[in-house]
C-alpha cells in the first residue's frame, strides 16, 4: 500500500463503500453450521482417554514449530479430528478461544475437548473439509470473485474486531473454504485474545493484506481497507488517512521480517489409538 494521497488512495480509501451502507449482520454473508460455539456434537468430555495424547510423538503432522504441534487423530468411534498440542496453557487459551467466539456467531471449528499435564495442554477439534485457503482461491479467480471474497472475509474481520477480539496471526491461509463453496471458516485462534487497543487490530489487517497474492490489486486490498474502516465507523478522511498508514507501516515491517513459522510436512498422517 502505497502511502495516503495517490489517486486510487483517493478513489477507494476516502470514498463509500458496499459495507459503508449497510452493515448486515455476519450470518448473511455464509453458512453457520449448527452445532458452533464449543458444543460437542459427539459426546466427547474434557479428557476423556486424551492422556496419551500429551506424550505422542506424531509421525507425520499437520504442522510442527516451537513447543507446538498439530496433527490428525481417529477417535475410538472411527471420526478424525485435529489435535493441537502446546507448552503450558496453549492448547486451554485455543479452546477458550474457540468456543466463546464460535458462541458469538464467528465461523470457527468447533472445540471438542481440552486436557492438560505435564507442562502440555491440547485442545480436540472438528477437522473441517475444506478444498482451498482465502489465498488460494483468491489467487486463481478473477476480479469479480475476488471482490465477494473479499468483502466476506472483511464481515468476519469486522466481527471478530467489534467482539474485541485480535486475531494476531491474521493471513489469509487461515481462512479455510469449506468444501460446500459456502462456508468460510477462521482457524489457527491460539495467539487470540481479547485486546481492545487499536495497534492489535492494524497488525491483523496488516497481516492480511500482506498475505494476499500477487493478483490481488491494490484497488481490491484499498476497498476492502476502505470497506473496513466505514463498518467500524471510522468515516473522518483524516482518520482514515491515519489507519491507512498505520496499517501500511505494519505491513512493510511484516515483509522485511523473516518468520520463525513450524513445518507443514505433507501429506499429514492420522494418528490411531489408544
Amino acid at each position: 500500500m502505497a502511502e495516503p494521497g495517490g489517486s486510487l488512495q483517493d478513489r477507494y480509501l476516502y470514498s463509500s463503500s458496499p459495507l459503508a451502507a449497510v452493515k448486515p449482520p455476519i450470518r448473511h454473508f455464509f453458512c453457520l453450521r449448527p452445532g458452533g460455539g464449543g458444543q460437542n456434537p459427539h459426546g466427547m468430555s474434557a479428557g476423556e482417554g486424551l492422556d496419551w495424547l500429551l506424550t505422542l510423538e506424531p509421525r507425520r503432522p499437520l504442522r510442527r514449530g516451537p513447543g507446538r504441534v498439530t496433527f490428525l487423530w481417529r477417535r475410538p468411534d472411527g471420526g478424525v479430528v485435529i489435535v493441537k498440542r502446546a507448552r503450558g496453557r496453549g492448547g486451554r487459551r485455543e479452546f477458550e478461544s474457540l468456543r466463546r467466539l464460535g458462541a458469538a456467531g464467528l465461523p470457527v471449528p468447533r472445540a471438542l475437548a481440552v486436557h492438560g499435564g505435564a507442562g502440555r495442554s491440547l485442545v480436540v477439534m472438528e477437522r473441517v473439509p475444506h478444498v482451498e485457503t482465502a489465498r488460494e482461491r483468491l489467487g486463481r479467480v478473477g476480479p469479480a470473485e475476488q471482490r465477494r471474497l473479499s468483502e466476506v472475509l472483511g464481515e468476519i474481520v469486522v466481527a471478530l474486531h467489534e467482539l474485541g477480539w485480535s486475531h494476531r496471526d491474521l493471513y489469509l491461509e487461515h481462512f479455510l473454504m469449506a468444501e460446500d463453496d459456502r462456508d468460510v471458516v477462521l482457524i489457527d485462534l491460539g495467539r487470540a485474545r481479547r485486546r481492545l487497543r487499536r495497534r492489535w487490530y492494524e497488525k491483523d489487517l496488516a497481516a492480511l493484506l500482506h498475505s494476499a497474492p500477487a493478483s490481488a490489486s491494490r484497488a481490491l486490498r484499498l476497498r476492502f481497507l476502505a470497506a473496513y474502516l466505514s463498518a467500524r465507523g471510522v468515516t473522518g478522511r483524516g482518520e482514515r488517512r491515519r489507519w491507512a498508514a498505520a496499517v501500511a507501516a505494519r505491513r512493510d515491517a511484516m515483509a522485511r521480517h523473516v518468520p520463525r513459522g513450524g513445518e507443514s510436512p505433507s501429506p499429514a498422517v492420522v494418528e490411531e489409538g489408544p
